[in-house]
């Protein structure tokens, strides 16, 4: 209920950042190093959104638990996916002209994105609920998280562009969101942990399945970080700032999860955690 509570009151409208305002940066200022970056990391937003908001926790989780607060924030994280975020991340894809059905169907062909994209699939419809909720917490809490990254780097003071400030706004609340949903998600296996009756090995087994999904899920944003420099280098920001903080963010999912880390943090830049 506190996390439904939260998401209801930090519902935003997705035309409330104002995109187009954007348009001259996004068309005109970027380098194309920037704007390769930009796509890159636009094309699978949309996607993503549909498949937590429709397929996780509007289908599995709403579908699975019949609690009325596991209802509630179910439904109201799938409304923040499909109302806020999907509607907001196709509005820069249509400032840049990009909203075509082959822009969007771009990743099937790319071996990377869709064993990206199989991988969210077999957490969303894992037979175990343990292994779903917790892999799940990757998903929302992991996945992205570089592409956030990346972007706000546009309005950090360090890098001194001042770019994209409408859509920089929209990708602070969508972060704040995708941790609330990422936490919902641990904190939902966490119960299902404690109530099962289930043995050392089992739950060793339950284990060694997270850490297999976080080392995953470090892998394939390496690969993503690697398509956005495709272009060449980015002033202001490297491989291994996002590469860090790539880390980071799993080791956030695992302490969500109650799991030590799987990144030594004293060897992290912490330049966009920060």
């Amino acid at each position: 209920n506190e996390q439904a509570d939260k998401q209801m009151h930090g519902f935003w409208p997705w035309n409330e950042p104002d995109v187009e305002g954007d348009v001259q940066d996004l068309r005109v200022r970027m380098t194309e190093a920037e704007l390769h970056a930009t796509t890159t990391v636009l094309k699978l937003f949309t996607l993503y959104e549909r498949k937590a908001g429709e397929d996780y926790w509007a289908k599995r989780i709403a579908g699975t638990f019949k609690r009325p607060e596991i209802q509630r924030v179910a439904l109201m994280n799938a409304a923040v996916e499909s109302n806020s975020h999907a509607p907001f991340y196709n509005k820069i894809n249509e400032v840049l002209h990009l909203d075509t059905e082959d822009f969007y169907n771009e990743w099937k062909s790319d071996p990377e994105l869709s064993a990206r994209m199989k991988f969210i699939s077999d957490v969303i419809n894992h037979e175990d609920d343990a292994v779903s909720t917790g892999g799940f917490t990757f998903v929302e809490g992991g996945i992205l998280y570089t592409s956030f990254g990346f972007l706000k780097h546009f309005q950090s003071q360090e890098c001194g562009k001042n770019m994209i400030k409408n859509t920089v706004r929209g990708i602070n609340q969508s972060y704040a969101d995708e941790d609330g949903h990422a936490v919902t998600s641990a904190t939902l296996c966490n119960y299902i942990l404690n109530e099962r009756s289930q043995t050392e090995d089992e739950y060793k087994k339950w284990v060694d399945t997270m850490y297999k999904m976080a080392e995953t899920t470090y892998v394939h944003e390496s690969k993503v970080i690697a398509k956005m420099f495709e272009k060449g280098e980015i002033e202001g920001i490297t491989k291994q700032n996002l590469l860090d903080f790539a880390k980071h963010r799993v080791n956030a999912c695992l302490s969500y999860l109650y799991l030590d880390p799987l990144f030594d943090e004293k060897e992290l830049d912490g330049f966009i955690a920060s």
